[in-house]
C-alpha cells in the first residue's frame, strides 16, 4: 500500500457475521530509502474509532494483536499514512481477521445508554438479540449506527471523560425515508445544553460540536423525534473523542437546503484590465482610495504608493504593508447574490489577513483568513483558529456596491490570498434552509428597526425602544411573550422591560 501526498490509502474489511475476532499481523515499510524520510503511520480503525495505531521505519516493522467484538456490518478499516512527509511510503502489510471461539462481549467503547421520558433519565440494558438497547415502549431503540425515537422516548448516548482537553462529539446522519417526521440532536456536558440541531425529514447531515471539558465531566447526546409516522429510523455513527489542535473543518449546521443556482462567476473572473465597467481596484490609505495601476508584464493591479506594496490578481490579492486592497463590484442585476468559497493563505507563511465584504459600506461578513495551526494541548480556546471558508447570502439591488477588502494583520509576510476559489452566485428559492427556518421559528426575534417581533415566524407589532446599547420592550408586550417578567423600568410613563 503506497499513500500519496494528499491521500491515505486503505484495505476495508465488512463484516460478515457477529463475533470475537482477532486482528493480528506485522506492518514494514519495503524500500531502504526510508531511512531518507519520515517514514509511514498504520491505523486499524472500527468504523471512526481508532483500534490500534504506530509509526514504521525501515527495519523497524511494528506487531499488533487485539481482541474485539464486531457486529454485522461493522467496517474494519486498516489504513497507512504518509507521515510528516512523502516519500519511501510503500508499506508491506497483510492484515487478518480471526474469528475466535470465544463468547460474545459487546464493545460499548466506554459509552452508556439510556430512554428519556418527561425528562427521567434510565439506563438500558444491552439487548444481544437486536444488537442494540430498547426503550420500555418495545419501539424506540439505538445502537452504534441507527436508532429510532418516539414520541414518547427520546434516546441518550452518553460518555463519562476521562481527560482534560479539547473533545469533539462528531455524527453522520442518514435518514431512510422521507416520510419520517425528522429529529432534533441535542449535545449536553453535565447537563448543560451546548448545540440543537434539527435534521429534516429525508435529509442526511453532519453534527459536529467542540468543547473544552475535564475528567469526570459528562457528555450526553440525545436523540428526539421531531414527529413521529413510523419511518423515523435513522442511520448514524456518532463519536465523542478528545483531540489536539483543533482541526480545520467545515461543519454542517443547516441541513435542507433548497435552492437553485442561476448563474456563477468566480471572484478572479471581475478582475480585468482596465478600471470601470463595474469594477474598481484601489489601494486604500487613511480611507483615501487611491485607484491602482495595472502591470501588463505580470497581469495585475499594482498599488501606485511607492513602498506599499500590495496587489491584485485573477488569481490573488494582497494587502498593502500599510493599506488595505480593496475590489468594488457593481452589482448587474436585482437578486439574491451568495458568496462562498476558500480564501486560503500562504501556509505557514502568514499571520492571516483580515478579510471584509460590504454592501453599500455596510459590513456583511469579516474574518481573518489564512494557515490552518493547531493550538497546545492546554490553551482551552481557538486562539489560533482561523476560518478560511467565506458562505453568506445577501438580497442585492442593481447597481448596489459589494466591496471585497483586505488588510494585513499584524505583520505584512506571504500575505497573499487565494480568491480563485471564491465564487458569486444569483440563487433562487428559500435561501433559508430547513434547519435555520426551524430555529427561527422556534424562536423569538426582536426587530428594532420595524419595531415588532417575530414569534413562531409571524410578525406583529412591538412597542420597543433601545436606549444606551439595551434593547426596552414594552412591559404589556413583553408579557405576551415571556414568563416571570422582572427589571421593569419606567421610560416616559411606560413601563418596559
Amino acid at each position: 500500500m503506497v499513500p500519496s501526498s494528499s491521500a491515505d490509502v486503505g484495505i476495508k474489511f465488512v463484516v460478515p457475521e457477529r463475533g470475537m475476532v482477532r486482528l493480528k499481523g506485522k506492518a514494514e515499510t519495503a524500500d531502504p530509502g526510508t531511512a531518507q524520510d519520515s517514514g509511514s503511520v498504520v491505523t486499524i480503525q472500527k468504523g471512526s474509532k481508532v483500534i490500534w495505531t504506530d509509526s514504521i521505519n525501515y527495519g523497524s516493522p511494528k506487531e499488533y494483536s487485539v481482541i474485539l467484538s464486531v457486529a454485522k456490518g461493522d467496517e474494519l478499516h486498516f489504513i497507512v499514512n504518509r507521515g510528516a512527509s512523502t516519500g519511501w511510503d510503500r508499506v508491506v502489510w497483510w492484515p487478518s481477521v480471526e474469528y475466535l471461539d470465544m463468547e460474545y462481549v459487546v464493545d460499548t467503547g466506554g459509552y452508556e445508554f439510556f430512554q428519556k421520558k418527561d425528562g427521567e433519565l434510565k439506563q438500558l440494558e444491552y439487548n444481544d438479540e437486536i444488537g442494540g438497547y430498547i426503550a420500555e415502549d418495545e419501539l424506540a431503540f439505538i445502537s452504534d449506527d441507527s436508532f429510532l425515537a418516539t414520541e414518547e422516548y427520546s434516546l441518550v448516548k452518553r460518555l463519562t471523560l476521562t481527560e482534560r482537553g479539547r473533545h469533539r462529539v462528531y455524527a453522520e446522519i442518514k435518514t431512510l425515508d422521507e416520510r419520517s417526521g425528522g429529529n432534533t440532536i441535542k449535545v449536553y456536558k453535565n447537563s448543560e445544553e451546548l448545540w440543537e440541531q434539527y435534521f429534516p425529514p429525508g435529509e442526511s447531515g453532519v453534527l459536529d460540536v467542540g468543547f473544552y471539558a475535564f475528567p469526570e465531566d459528562v457528555v450526553d447526546v440525545e436523540v428526539i423525534v421531531n414527529e413521529f409516522t413510523g419511518f423515523n429510523l435513522v442511520n448514524w455513527n456518532c463519536e465523542i473523542s478528545k483531540y489536539l489542535g483543533l482541526p480545520f473543518r467545515t461543519p454542517s449546521t443547516s441541513v435542507g437546503e433548497q435552492w437553485g443556482v442561476q448563474k456563477e462567476y468566480t471572484l478572479g473572473s471581475l478582475v480585468k484590465s482596465v478600471q470601470g465597467n463595474g469594477m474598481q481596484y484601489y489601494t486604500i490609505k487613511y480611507d483615501i482610495k487611491h485607484p491602482m495601476t495595472y502591470n501588463t508584464s505580470n497581469k495585475r493591479w499594482v498599488s501606485p504608493i511607492e513602498g506599499e506594496g500590495g496587489y491584485i490578481s485573477s488569481s490573488a490579492i494582497s494587502p498593502g504593508k500599510f493599506s488595505d486592497t480593496a475590489i468594488e463590484y457593481t452589482v448587474p442585476e436585482t437578486g439574491i447574490m451568495k458568496i462562498e468559497g476558500d480564501m486560503a493563505v500562504n501556509a505557514g507563511a502568514s499571520d492571516g489577513v483580515l478579510s471584509k465584504v460590504y454592501i453599500n459600506d455596510k459590513l456583511i461578513w469579516s474574518s481573518r483568513v489564512g494557515d490552518e495551526t493547531s493550538v497546545r494541548f492546554d490553551e482551552p480556546y481557538d486562539v489560533k483558529y482561523f476560518l478560511n471558508t467565506i458562505n453568506v447570502t445577501a438580497n442585492v439591488e442593481k447597481n448596489d456596491i459589494i466591496t471585497f477588502r483586505f488588510n494585513k494583520w499584524r505583520l505584512n509576510t506571504g500575505d497573499v490570498v487565494d480568491i480563485s476559489n471564491v465564487k458569486i452566485k444569483y440563487i433562487t428559492g428559500n435561501v433559508l434552509s430547513r434547519t435555520t427556518e426551524k430555529k427561527l421559528n422556534d424562536s423569538i426575534v426582536i426587530d428594532t428597526v420595524d419595531k415588532g417581533a417575530y414569534i413562531n415566524g409571524e410578525f406583529s407589532a412591538v412597542d420597543v425602544i433601545v436606549s444606551d446599547g439595551t434593547t426596552y420592550i414594552a412591559k404589556s408586550d413583553a408579557g405576551k411573550m415571556f414568563d416571570n417578567i422582572t427589571d421593569v423600568v419606567n421610560i416616559n410613563n411606560v413601563e418596559y422591560v
